[in-house]
């Protein structure tokens, strides 16, 4: 009995001494946190809200929904997998954090092997600015086919994106006016490009992934699923 009771207090005592983690603050929000590839030290970025997230590094951008378990664990399950290793959902939890930054271990769900890092808060006052260019960004006239789904395709030309499907036929809402905007990203520093289609019935947002004369790959707002275009020869 003695024991017992001695080892509750060594535990209590232990629970006293553990940093208080205020995981709250870090639910949404913009970070940056660094890793190596191929020798060298890199910055990626997060911006999280309470449903989705988006990593970019690299040339890569990565969407996931985004589901807490508690204050301190969360859920990340890829929006657009495009290799079997992404259908894997990832567990996160917060070990500690401060008033600038937060560390974490992730793993794929139901796997014991545990990777570490370090988040940190974006700190830049910038304000966004927003510039309507659409006289400047334009997308090449094309017939762009979808990667995932062949049957699916968008026609641009006369400053028109037309929504085709393979079957189906056409009407006066699968033509839309367009138009490309930029917005400084206050984490990078850099624009990000974004596309507008409206017609009588509709109004579709995309952020611009890459707009080249052969591809274009958009992640349509705000689900963050990523839709890629290419020409068929």
């Amino acid at each position: 009995m003695r024991l017992l009771v001695l080892l509750l207090l060594v535990i209590t005592l232990y629970n006293c001494n553990l940093p208080e983690r205020q995981c709250k603050d870090y639910k949404t929000g913009s970070f940056y946190f660094e890793y190596s590839h191929n020798g060298e030290t890199k910055r990626g970025y997060i911006e999280r809200t309470e449903t989705l997230q988006i990593e970019r590094y690299d040339t890569k951008i990565d969407s996931s929904e985004v589901r807490w378990v508690n204050d301190c664990e969360v859920i990340f399950k890829t929006i657009n997998p495009k290799r079997m290793v992404d259908k894997k959902d990832i567990h996160l939890k917060i070990i500690t954090t401060t008033d600038s930054s937060y560390s974490f271990e992730y793993s794929y769900v139901g796997k014991s092997k545990k990777q570490k890092g370090t988040a940190v808060v974006s700190t830049s006052p910038a304000p966004i600015t927003i510039e309507n260019k659409s006289n400047l960004f334009r997308i090449t006239e094309n017939t762009l086919v979808h990667d995932s789904d062949s049957l699916s395709s968008l026609e641009i030309n006369d400053g028109k994106i037309t929504m085709l499907y393979k079957g189906r036929s056409l009407g006066k809402d699968d033509r839309y006016d367009y138009k490309i905007t930029s917005q400084k990203n206050t984490l990078t520093h850099k624009p990000n490009y974004f596309l507008e289609l409206t017609n009588e019935t509709d109004t579709l947002k995309y952020e611009i992934l890459e707009n080249s004369k052969t591809n274009l790959s958009l992640m349509y707002l705000p689900t963050g699923k990523i839709h890629h275009y290419s020409t068929k020869n």
